[in-house]
């Protein structure tokens, strides 16, 4: 990963942790969670999510990933509770649920 990734990485799990502090108008039981999603996608940022809450689904929320990084076998990074870090291989992106206020972090490569 080059040195902007890196950064890039860090702002959308930093931007995920500072969500649990946020109020978010989204109740429990509606059916929708706030997900911020960064990196290697077409439109970055906080998105909205109706179910599935997987990683898959935010990716595609978010415009899907950009031109240069689609063929690309990578793992992405899921900022849990504002600290917990969990690396997500491409093939779990389908089946790997979020949760309120989570952080993905799609990295370039």
């Amino acid at each position: 990963m080059n040195r902007f990734s890196n950064v890039l990485v860090a702002m959308v799990l930093l931007l995920a942790g500072c969500a649990h502090h946020e109020r978010v108008s989204s109740e429990a039981g509606s059916g929708v969670i706030v997900v911020y999603v960064g990196g290697a996608v077409n439109s970055p940022g906080k998105q909205q999510l109706s179910r599935p809450f997987t990683v898959e689904h935010a990716i595609l929320q978010a415009g899907g990933l950009d031109e240069f990084e689609r063929d690309q076998n990578r793992k992405v990074v899921v900022r849990r509770g504002g600290s917990q870090d969990i690396s997500v291989p491409r093939t779990d992106y389908g089946s790997f649920v979020l949760a309120e206020s989570d952080g993905v972090a799609v990295p370039r490569h």
